[in-house]
């Protein structure tokens, strides 16, 4: 994936929160391939998840942790599911191809 977008950020905080954007990306693109594409008896590789920013020249590879940061990040999506019931989908939203957690 390419993540070229914007200009190089100016603060260390900014520089953090991109990285961060990165690390997130990366944790999905793995998740999405160890359920797309290994089978029973393969993983996939966070080594092999990989996210390059073309515009600052920096690769971020899916974290050793991305399990528990999907998990925070499905925590996350049930408590803003919580205090927003009142969300009405998306037009053209499919409920037949979404994916529910409890």
């Amino acid at each position: 994936m390419n993540l070229a977008k914007g200009i190089e950020p100016k603060t260390d905080e900014s520089r953090l929160r991109t990285t961060n954007a990165m690390n997130c990306a990366a944790a999905l693109l793995h998740q999405h391939v160890d359920m797309e594409f290994a089978g029973r008896d393969e993983k996939a590789s966070n080594e092999q998840c990989v996210l390059f920013h073309t515009f600052r020249q920096e690769r971020v590879c899916a974290p050793q942790n991305y399990r528990t940061m999907m998990r925070n990040l499905s925590a996350e999506c049930r408590n803003i599911a919580r205090a927003w019931d009142d969300i009405e989908p998306p037009a053209g939203f499919n409920p037949s191809q979404a994916k529910y957690r409890n």
